[in-house]
């Protein structure tokens, strides 16, 4: 059983439980090393597609945020007497909603692209319409001149 000291939770079961003080052994956790940080964001983003080169970034990035977290846990608690705990729990939790959040971007990202490329469609469609238009246009602008010039020419005669 595995149990954070943060919070109340582990208090009220030791006082309900009064067996699991007496009768265990206390195992602390203590903060994981960079390597150890590392290799778990490793393994985690084997499976995210991410192109080569962006792959180290994004896991020295991952890791050096759990890492600052945890320095500026210990001035958080030197300034205001307020402890906050950065658990591998908080750093698998952030990796899993990095995976998560990058995979909304994605499907946010593919719907736009989707609704542009559908947008494009329309346009490129309205263009071949316009342009066919202006084609049959021009040659019943062709077809009124003409018309044009023999009405004159029956006003003409009319008129004399």
């Amino acid at each position: 059983m595995a149990m954070s000291p943060a919070g109340e939770t582990l208090r009220v079961r030791c006082r309900n439980f009064p067996g699991l003080v007496s009768n265990t052994t206390i195992d602390w956790f203590f903060p994981w090393p960079l390597e150890a940080l590392t290799d778990v964001a490793n393994h985690f983003l084997e499976e995210v597609e991410l192109p080569a080169d962006m792959r180290q970034p994004v896991t020295d990035h991952i890791t050096g945020v759990h890492l600052g977290v945890q320095k500026y846990s210990l001035e958080f608690k030197e300034i205001y007497k307020r402890a906050n705990f950065s658990t591998p729990k908080n750093y698998l939790d952030f990796i899993t909603n990095y995976i998560k959040f990058l995979k909304d971007r994605r499907k946010m990202l593919d719907n736009s692209v989707s609704r542009l490329e559908g947008g494009l469609a329309t346009l490129e469609s309205a263009a071949a319409d316009t342009k066919v238009l202006s084609e049959e246009l021009a040659v019943q602008n062709a077809e009124i001149a003409e018309k044009k010039a023999d009405v004159e020419i029956i006003i003409e005669s009319v008129n004399k």
